[in-house]
């Protein structure tokens, strides 16, 4: 049996925007409507009333700032067209499907949007596809070298046979698209030959759907953003986005992802792929800083970090937001623990351990002072939108609410015959920003299911009660094929 170890503590990093740093508050605020004691720098309780952006904020002040405007344009990354006639495989070419995948899989003819061949794969025995590359430390575009900027969006065609459980008018999920992401020098993402058995930085999202019936038999574009991926493993009530790959771009870290089959397999269930890739959409908005991770003390109070929201278009918009955020074991901690049992269920074990959660109310977001410091109501709960000029930005605040219940007692948790020494100590946190009038780039007859985060559910240790976001701003009114603005912080708790 291995002997109980500490894993080490995160030091404070700054990501993306170089001149952004937090604030320190001195007791942390009550959200939803209550004040609460501040400190200095700190920020008193969020308003629960209605209000409009200030007028300052309204209008965005001309965008500035270290962070480069987000890539607009690339060409595509193609993944399989199966124009030759085949299905690629990662058994013989450097990215393809699973060979008992394409043993599944047959050619049809025509293709979808204008092309002469696709492929229809049966679901009958197994229910998934997985499209990799041919060694697991890859990235998708083919190079072992992280590209930040490779894609924003994944692309490809589906037809659906009619009377096919995947069409459904309503309910839950019935298709998702797992992924798999590698992070830049993780060793432990390859073969078990060489001791590095994991498919995965412990980075792994979930897009879930469900497909209109009135589209059955016709090609359906589906597009999917980071926004898509409302879920990722071992975290709950979170929406992940962005957060499934942390400081680092979802696309550019994804190096495997599979389309999964949720509803009934019984009979012979059939569904048509085409023209897989990687794509570039032009972003509606962005953050920056992008990320921020820091060490900070339990009980310090609010942690404040300023961002800047950016319309890099051309047009006026005005953006809704959505923010959650999860309390448990930080992402290395677990990929240890997986790597030793070489099995994901040490993931849940160790989550289950600690008591993790997630939920609303840990992060809000407020108007910047000028100063650092939030002003103003909660842009969260007030509804009234967040305006801003073509190419201006606006001033923000992510005040996250640390509070001493949030971090656990250290304990001795045992999993697949290993001992570790840890606690609940990493708040993570994901905020989406979007336009609610932007045109849908996939097709309509894709419906995205949602995130749990927003789901009424008793609160998290140190969280506040739950509070239900303003009608459209819930996590079902985030576009899954809009590319937003995202930000993600790291906040590692200490005694």
């Amino acid at each position: 049996m291995r002997t109980a170890r500490a894993l080490a503590v995160v030091g404070l990093v700054s990501l993306g925007c170089g001149g952004a740093s937090p604030k320190r508050g001195g007791a942390a605020g009550a959200s939803g409507g209550a004040s609460g004691a501040a400190g200095t720098n700190g920020v008193a309780g969020a308003s629960g009333a209605a209000g409009m952006v200030g007028a300052a904020g309204a209008a965005g002040t001309p965008a500035a700032g270290p962070c480069a405007l987000p890539v607009a344009s690339a060409p595509a990354v193609p993944l399989a067209d199966f124009e030759a006639g085949a299905i690629p495989t990662s058994d013989s070419a450097p990215k393809g499907f699973r060979g008992s995948d394409v043993a599944r899989g047959t050619i049809v003819t025509p293709g979808a949007n204008g092309t002469t061949k696709a492929a229809r794969f049966s679901f009958a025995a197994d229910d998934s596809l997985f499209y990799q590359s041919a060694t697991r430390p890859m990235y998708l575009g083919g190079a072992a070298t992280y590209n930040a900027d490779l894609a924003n969006a994944l692309q490809f065609w589906i037809r659906i046979p009619a009377g096919s459980p995947l069409l459904a008018a309503s309910g839950g999920l019935t298709f998702s698209v797992y992924t798999y992401h590698w992070k830049p020098g993780d060793p432990w993402v390859g073969t078990n030959a060489g001791g590095a058995n994991l498919t995965d930085s412990q980075m792994h999202g979930y897009g879930p759907m469900r497909f209109d019936p009135a589209a059955a038999d016709q090609w359906i574009r589906v597009v999917m953003s980071a926004s898509a991926f409302d879920h990722s493993r071992g975290n709950y009530h979170f929406y992940a986005a962005q957060a499934v790959a942390e400081d680092k771009t979802f696309f550019g870290t994804l190096r495997q992802f599979q389309p999964v089959f949720l509803a009934d397999r019984t009979g012979t269930p059939t569904v048509d792929f085409d023209e897989f890739s990687l794509v570039t959409l032009p972003p509606t908005a962005s953050v920056c800083p992008a990320s921020y991770a820091a060490s900070v003390p339990a009980g310090g109070g609010d942690v404040v970090v300023p961002v800047a929201i950016t319309n890099p278009t051309a047009t006026a918009r005005t953006y809704r937001a959505f923010v959650s955020s999860v309390i448990g074991l930080d992402r290395q901690t677990i990929e240890v623990a997986t790597h030793d049992a070489d099995d994901v269920s040490a993931v849940d074990n160790l989550q289950a351990a600690v008591s993790s959660d997630g939920g609303l109310g840990a992060a809000r977001l407020f108007t910047d002072d000028g100063t650092g410091k939030p002003t103003g109501p909660d842009l969260l709960a007030a509804g009234a939108g967040i305006a801003i000029g073509a190419g201006a930005s606006f001033h923000a605040v992510v005040v996250h609410h640390v509070t001493a219940a949030m971090l656990g007692p250290m304990q001795t948790v045992m999993n697949a015959g290993h001992s570790y020494n840890l606690r609940r100590d990493t708040l993570t946190t994901s905020m989406v920003v979007w336009d609610p009038l932007a045109a849908r780039v996939g097709d309509a007859a894709v419906v995205f299911t949602g995130s749990n985060a927003d789901a009424s559910h008793p609160a998290p240790p140190g969280f506040p009660p739950f509070v239900d976001p303003p009608r459209g701003w819930h996590s079902t009114d985030v576009p899954p094929d809009q590319v937003g603005g995202y930000f993600v912080s790291v906040l590692r708790l200490t005694p």
